[in-house]
């Protein structure tokens, strides 16, 4: 069933096989959009975070919203611990081009970005290792150092459970089985930003993605050649984005689709003025 709601239509999925949402500007609704993939946190889903994906599309974006596996629709709570988030983590990477190929007819200036929150800001960081093609990307509270959070995750639950298996056996199989994962790590490979816009956001007192991790990444990467165009902003929070972070994440896209690399962040500060009553 679609929703109409003043400033844009909202559809429900599935994407071939992918559940999830799409918004679109109301009245562009049938024309080609630059387009926005939002990827969910962790234990959430795409009608949870629609407020997200919302002022995305006032910004003039089709935004597309998939239920990560074992979430939304897809949904298997019970299955929601360490092993569960790798698989979402890890149908994440291998589902995006399937749904790239289902939404690449709409696309409007070949501007396709990706974006999200927590595990869909690691998704965000993991897609923008592997798509050359992606114009953008934006991550809220996610962490580029991806082996080290699981690394340091598999560890600590082997020594809170009952299993027989070292700690070196334990990440054997785990690098083994989450291979893409471990391939995707953009700490590892940063190169690849290739001076893509990218912001990156992260509360300083997060107790679940340590932001201590993102800093470090980025400042591994200042004044590098291909991050030119990295922005990042931080603020005394926790686990959770102010709404302005989410306002001045649809502005960042805007303002990376209209190609100014060297004004991208006047753009951004220009449209947060205009919703001033989050800013002050």
């Amino acid at each position: 069933m679609d929703v109409m709601v003043s400033d844009f239509v909202i559809e429900d999925g599935p994407f071939g096989p992918l559940p999830g949402r799409t918004l679109s500007p109301s009245e562009q609704v049938n024309q080609p959009l630059p387009l926005v993939f939002f990827y969910h946190g962790w234990t959430n889903s795409a009608g949870e975070h629609l407020h997200y994906g919302m002022e995305i599309a006032r910004q003039g974006f089709r935004v597309v919203m998939p239920d990560a596996y074992l979430h939304g629709k897809r949904g298997d709570r019970k299955s929601l611990e360490l092993q569960g988030f790798l698989m979402a983590l890890r149908a994440n990477i291998e589902e995006f081009p399937l749904l790239f190929d289902h939404f690449k007819s709409t696309t409007k200036d070949n501007f396709v970005a990706v974006s999200g929150m927590s595990m869909g800001a690691m998704t965000t960081l993991l897609l923008l290792s592997r798509h050359p093609f992606l114009s953008a990307a934006v991550s809220l509270m996610g962490s580029a150092h991806i082996s080290k959070l699981i690394d340091q995750n598999v560890i600590n639950n082997q020594s809170s459970s009952n299993q027989s298996l070292t700690n070196n056996q334990l990440l054997k199989e785990t690098h083994k089985e989450f291979a893409i994962i471990y391939q995707s790590d953009l700490s590892k490979q940063a190169e690849k930003i290739a001076n893509r816009p990218l912001y990156i956001w992260h509360g300083e007192n997060d107790p679940l993605v340590p932001y201590q991790d993102t800093v470090e990444f980025v400042e591994s990467i200042i004044d590098q050649p291909y991050s030119q165009n990295t922005y990042f902003n931080h603020e005394p929070a926790y686990h959770r984005v102010p709404f302005k972070e989410i306002v001045k994440m649809a502005s960042f896209l805007k303002a990376a689709s209209l190609k100014e690399s060297d004004q991208i962040w006047e753009y951004v500060e220009k449209l947060s003025l205009e919703r001033k009553d989050f800013f002050e």
